[in-house]
């Protein structure tokens, strides 16, 4: 038996929101026997209350009025799976100024304000938790944060959209075009409707100013790196490569020179027997030199 619960506010009920509220209502024996807390879904914030829903919640849990949440003193723990930077980024600036914890998936904030809001939880002595904002489910946050923190990161480069990596992928093996290679991630549920921010190289841009700004303690932002996306890589570049014994990669790299942290994200010719070039399909991998 828990001996005593924990409040959570949940913003965002789309695709991802409504597994966390499923999970937090059919999962919360088994999550309350690990976490030893009874974990309770006070509140979810919507922009619709009324919007046909998958998942089913009690009615009464919806609102969509932000206070009801980040001035709710009885809610401890914001989740926040919403995305984009605004109100989002206020919302949780709001959530830490109350004392509560946060969780969040949300590369855009973390990558544009993370560090004045990591800043502002340790004054306020709560815990920013954003392990979802990168790599899918490769645990790279914790593994920065805890386990190197006693390395001197010289070298980051990684493959750190899936989608982007499933398409060249299917470039270079079947000789699929950049569309026809989108249109199969889209419906195999790797790419979104739009995907503008995978292919031009927003996403991976994102993710590498939040490893960045980890790596190398700085703050690194989005508009600092070098972007390029994979528009211009044709089916026959693969075939060149391969005959010189590279990989097409979207690669987000990092490095120290003189004295500076370089950043860039965009098409690289990876060799065959690099690790990030075994990267298949829509997974990620990270490689470091320290």
């Amino acid at each position: 038996m828990a001996s005593t619960s924990l409040n959570v506010g949940l913003i965002g009920l789309g695709t991802v929101g409504s597994q966390v509220a499923e999970r937090l209502v059919t999962g919360q024996p088994q999550l309350t026997r690990r976490a030893g807390l009874e974990l309770c879904l006070q509140k979810i914030l919507v922009r619709d209350v009324d919007k046909p829903r998958a998942v089913k919640v009690q009615p009464g849990l919806l609102t969509n009025d932000p206070d009801l949440l980040l001035d709710d003193k009885d809610i401890q723990v914001i989740v926040e799976v919403a995305g984009g930077d605004e109100p989002m980024h206020t919302y949780l600036e709001r959530a830490i100024r109350a004392g509560k914890h946060v969780v969040t998936a949300n590369k855009v904030v973390m990558a544009n304000h993370g560090m004045p809001l990591l800043t502002l939880a340790a004054e306020k002595n709560v815990d920013v938790y954003f392990e979802a904002a990168v790599g899918g489910g490769i645990p790279l946050i914790s593994t920065f944060r805890t386990d190197l923190q006693a390395n001197r990161i010289e070298r980051l480069s990684a493959v750190i959209n899936g989608t982007t990596n499933y398409v060249l992928g299917r470039m270079g093996s079947d000789g699929l075009s950049l569309e026809d290679a989108v249109k199969e991630a889209q419906a195999a549920g790797y790419a979104e409707a739009d995907p503008t921010d995978d292919v031009e190289g927003f996403d991976a841009t994102y993710k590498l100013a939040i490893l960045g700004s980890i790596a190398y303690e700085i703050s690194v932002k989005p508009g600092d790196i070098y972007r390029e996306g994979i528009n211009g890589i044709e089916p026959v570049d693969f075939r060149y490569a391969r005959e010189l014994g590279y990989a097409i990669k979207l690669v987000a790299h990092t490095q120290r020179h003189r004295g500076r942290v370089e950043a860039r994200v965009h098409p690289s010719l990876v060799p065959l027997d690099h690790p990030l070039a075994q990267v298949e399909g829509a997974d990620n991998a990270v490689f470091v030199e320290g």
